[in-house]
Parts: structure tokens; C-alpha cells; sequence
């Protein structure tokens, strides 16, 4: 059963597709692929797509150009970094960890990190609730 879907938008007319259900089947190769071939991807730093948007659980694909930063910033629940494709840098609490495809990063509630593309880089981003939290 379908919980929750998106409309088609003029970026991504080819209709809606389901962010919340029972089961959801994703091909990461098209979805990265459909990114690469929008507008928002020539014409800005970065371009992502949500996944999955469930009450305990999102799921965003990312792309970045080589150079893109993400500042600082925190994240109410937990989260996971996976890099699909390219180099990330991911900077927290004095600490940098250099991540790349088939490598994943955890990071726990409220940890101030940033994210930067070494090469032109996507990834996959998980993100749980924060405490008592619904999304």
C-alpha cells in the first residue's frame, strides 16, 4: 500500500513515484542517471533526489561537481553517508575522513560535519528520526 508519493514537477514530469509504501523498488543507476540529465545538474553545485520518506526513515540520492561543498550543519537523527561514485571529504569535530565508492560513514545525532567532492561524487544518504521525532 502506498503511503505517500510525489507529484510530477516540471524537473521531473514523467509522474509520480511512491516515497512511502510497503515495498519500494529502486534502480540507483536510473535515479543516478535521471539526476545527471536534469537542468538543476548543469546549472548548480549539486542536485539530489529523495528516495524514501517514511515516518523513521529517509532516504536522499546526491550528486556533487568536484569542489562542492556542503557546510556545516547537523542532522536531528542519525545518519549514513555511502559513496556510490568519486571522493567525498567529510569533516567533523577535528577529524576528516576521506570516503570512497563502497565505503560508508556514520554519524550520530547533533555531530556538526560537513561534506565536500574531491571528484565529482554521488552518494546516498540515510538519515533516521532525532529523539521522540517523527519526519
Amino acid at each position: 500500500m502506498i503511503h505517500k508519493q510525489n507529484d510530477a514537477t516540471p524537473n521531473r514530469p514523467e509522474g509520480s513515484r511512491p516515497l512511502d509504501a510497503d515495498t519500494i523498488y529502486i534502480s540507483l543507476n536510473d535515479r543516478l542517471a535521471q539526476l545527471k540529465s536534469e537542468p538543476a545538474w548543469q546549472d548548480r553545485d549539486r542536485t539530489a533526489i529523495t528516495l524514501v520518506h517514511h515516518p523513521r526513515l529517509r532516504v536522499v540520492l546526491l550528486t556533487l561537481h568536484k569542489d562542492a561543498l556542503m557546510e556545516t550543519h547537523t542532522a536531528d537523527g542519525p545518519v549514513t553517508i555511502q559513496v556510490l561514485e568519486g571522493r567525498l571529504a567529510i569533516g567533523m569535530n577535528e577529524q576528516s575522513y576521506e570516503l570512497q565508492p563502497g565505503e560508508v560513514l556514520v554519524i550520530d545525532d547533533q555531530i556538526p560535519h560537513s561534506v565536500q567532492a574531491l571528484d565529482e561524487a554521488a552518494f546516498l544518504l540515510t538519515m533516521g528520526p532525532g529523539p521522540a521525532k517523527t519526519f
